[in-house]
């Protein structure tokens, strides 16, 4: 092979090479996180599933284990803003309970998210004894109380809507849940066709309009045993969300219904099955100059404020970084940040947020947090609290409340006249604490965030090279 063939072949190996890496660094990311593999009789195995800048399409039903029984999932959402960009990761997780003590091998199993199969490694759990007044679970929470299912007909089929609340402030969450039950000796029985299609339509019927939705996101049915009027069943959760009400009034939520068929007698019989309405009457909140801007709920406040080279003071015209967070319940989504009256002679720039909510049970729980950089041009103390405010309506004490930092900033070092506010401004600009690696190499921060982007330009530009070198190559 003469020396101009192998250069041309070279080149086309090199270029499938860029083509290969370009795609493989620009696929969806995904992660996989298990819980701690030493625990206790009663304590719940974890599996987390991760992805990142999407939203989950496609997800394949989480393994099953012998001797570990599948038990509750929550949803969680993380979106970090800062002045490089936006990040968004999307979780769910199962939780497992082991069902005796010793060790139990999990062997490796693999899950489908959206255009990806991801592993799930080989792990040996140690099950300890259970800690004292530890009790088993609860696997079900039905929305009936005693008196209600005695006096319910015996069947073995039911479809039962869940609501935790029939009253609450503008605001305040209310969640709701529909299961089917079906009895476990008849389930081959029954069966429930299209039933993606039918929890499509039951979403839509049992979502108010005039509410912020938090979805809890059902992919799949999976099944939970439970106990109900005495007999064992298994329950799928067709759907769940918790609603945030934006006006007074009545929710009205209409009986959803599911079709399935039943065999008996060597025909299919067709059948609905109807679930009760319900309503939800949503109240105002008390008079208060800020009523129809504060969030509902139950919050306190968590804040961390960091003076460089770990000292006990900052110095004047240095950057300190102080983060706030409000942590509780309540539609996280819709926390505002906290008000502000600084003094003349302390500088507050912001500096990104980030966003957890939680969605497990029947509530919507997480953090809002908010971070800034201080720069103080006077010494003395600045007990932040007396700036910082935030003010919200606590639907379970039925008040307003305001919460304020505890921290105190202490500046030593001379004062720094106005004059000084723009050198200032511009050094905080170009400050960076524990720059990333692409600071060092002086890349643009967009660029690496937005990699994926820039990898699919580096791919078409490689795909037309390889079309102009392969046309001027070609045979005559």
């Amino acid at each position: 092979m003469n020396s101009a063939i192998k250069t041309k072949y070279s080149t086309i190996l090199l270029l499938f090479l860029l083509l290969f890496t370009a795609s493989r660094a620009g696929a969806q990311q995904v992660e996989v996180a298990t819980g701690d593999t030493l625990l206790h009789l009663y304590e719940p195995f974890s599996i987390s599933v991760s992805i990142f800048n999407e939203e989950f399409r496609t997800l394949s039903a989480f393994p099953d284990y012998p001797l570990l029984k599948k038990g509750e999932r929550f949803t969680e959402s993380t979106t970090e803003n800062s002045n490089e960009g936006v990040i968004v990761k999307h979780s769910i997780t199962q939780y497992y309970y082991p069902q005796k003590e010793g060790y139990l091998h999990l062997p490796e199993r693999s899950m489908q998210v959206n255009d990806s199969i991801v592993k799930i490694p080989a792990l040996s759990l140690h099950i300890l004894p259970p800690l004292e007044g530890q009790e088993a679970p609860e696997w079900y929470e039905t929305s009936l109380s005693k008196e209600e299912q005695e006096a319910l007909p015996a069947q073995d089929v039911y479809l039962l809507l869940y609501l935790n609340k029939d009253t609450v402030y503008i605001g305040e969450e209310f969640h709701l849940r529909l299961s089917l039950l079906v009895s476990k000796q008849l389930r081959a029985a029954y069966e429930f066709p299209d039933i993606g299609k039918q929890m499509l339509r039951l979403s839509k019927t049992l979502t108010p309009v005039q509410c912020w939705v938090e979805d809890f996101t059902i992919h799949q049915l999976y099944a939970q045993e439970v106990t109900f009027q005495g007999k064992k069943y298994d329950s799928y959760t067709l759907f769940a969300a918790s609603f945030f009400p934006f006006q007074t009034g009545d929710i009205v939520i209409p009986a959803p219904y599911i079709e399935g068929n039943k065999a008996g007698k060597g025909i299919d019989t067709g059948f609905r099955l109807y679930a009760d309405s319900a309503r939800v009457h949503v109240k105002a909140l008390p008079p208060h100059p800020l009523a129809t801007r504060v969030p509902v709920g139950n919050f306190y406040l968590d804040e961390k404020l960091s003076i460089p080279n770990n000292m006990l003071s900052a110095v004047t015209g240095h950057v300190v970084e102080y983060s706030l967070a409000i942590v509780g319940y309540g539609n996280i989504a819709s926390v505002p940040p906290p008000t502000m009256q600084v003094p003349a002679g302390l500088d507050v720039y912001e500096n990104g947020s980030v966003q957890n909510i939680k969605r497990a049970g029947t509530s919507v729980f997480g953090t809002k947090l908010f971070r800034y950089r201080l720069v103080a041009r006077n010494p003395g103390k600045y007990p932040l609290g007396q700036y910082i405010a935030f003010v919200y309506f606590n639907p379970s004490e039925a008040r307003y409340d305001t919460l304020h930092p505890r921290s105190v900033l202490e500046v030593v070092g001379a004062p720094l006249p106005d004059a000084h506010k723009k050198q200032m401004k511009a050094a905080y600009e170009a400050y960076r604490p524990e720059a990333p690696w692409v600071h060092y190499l002086h890349l643009p921060a967009r660029l690496w965030l937005h990699r994926q982007y820039v990898l699919y330009s580096l791919t078409g530009i490689a795909i037309l090279c390889l079309l102009l070198f392969l046309l001027k190559n070609r045979h005559p």
